[in-house]
This record gives structure tokens, C-alpha cells and sequence, in this order.
């Protein structure tokens, strides 16, 4: 009988280029169109909050000049635009923070992500 606790079972492991338990190499039509119509999603929603809006941004935080915001999401599956916005306000990572002026520009690019950024 071998014994699978046994030291001479070393040499049995699996070489360093296999593949991760879990990880995929083919990703099926369904989960390819589900990701792509989430992405587009987001895209399009982004566009509604900004088209909803009413005030402009600068109007709610006519007395601060600072704001410090926050990413509360990962951007791995986002649209690229959105990646493109938080990329411009330096919010690459999930938990990163930014102090950021109170300018029109920079309140719009936050109305635009709200779902995925908290500021204050």
C-alpha cells in the first residue's frame, strides 16, 4: 500500500503552467453576451443620471472647494468609458481614495460614476 502522506509523494505535484483551479479558457456565448450587455448597461445608465440631472453639479457644493472621493467597486467589468473616467480621477482600484477640487468638470465626471464612486 502507498501511503499519500508519505515524503516520497513530492514529486507528483503539478508543473508551475497548469491551468488554475477554477480558471477558464472558454468562455461560453451566453457568459460573452451577458458580460457585454452589462457593460453596455452600465454605459447607458450613465448617460440617463447625467441627462436627469437638473442643477447643474457645481450648484450643491457651492462652499466647498475640496472634495475627497472614493471607488467602492472594481472596474474589471466596466464599459470603457466609465474605466476611462475613473482612470482620469485616479479611482483604478477598489478602495482608493482622491482629494479632488470642486470644479464643474470634476462634479460631472462624479455624476457620471456615481454607482461605482462615494464622495463627499
Amino acid at each position: 500500500m502507498h501511503d499519500p502522506t508519505s515524503p516520497d509523494n513530492e514529486g507528483t505535484e503539478e508543473p508551475a503552467g497548469r491551468r488554475r483551479k477554477g480558471h477558464k479558457i472558454v468562455q461560453w456565448p451566453e457568459e460573452f453576451i451577458r458580460k457585454f450587455r452589462d457593460k453596455k448597461l452600465d454605459f447607458l445608465w450613465m448617460h440617463t443620471r447625467l441627462k436627469a440631472r437638473r442643477l447643474s453639479p457645481a450648484e450643491s457644493h457651492d462652499d466647498a472647494q475640496l472634495l475627497f472621493a472614493i471607488c467602492s467597486s472594481g472596474t474589471k467589468e466596466l464599459h470603457p468609458h466609465i474605466k476611462k473616467i475613473l482612470a482620469r480621477l485616479r479611482l483604478t482600484q477598489m478602495v482608493t481614495g482622491m482629494f479632488l477640487k470642486t470644479t464643474e468638470v470634476n462634479l460631472k465626471m462624479l455624476a457620471s460614476v456615481v454607482p461605482f464612486v462615494t464622495y463627499r
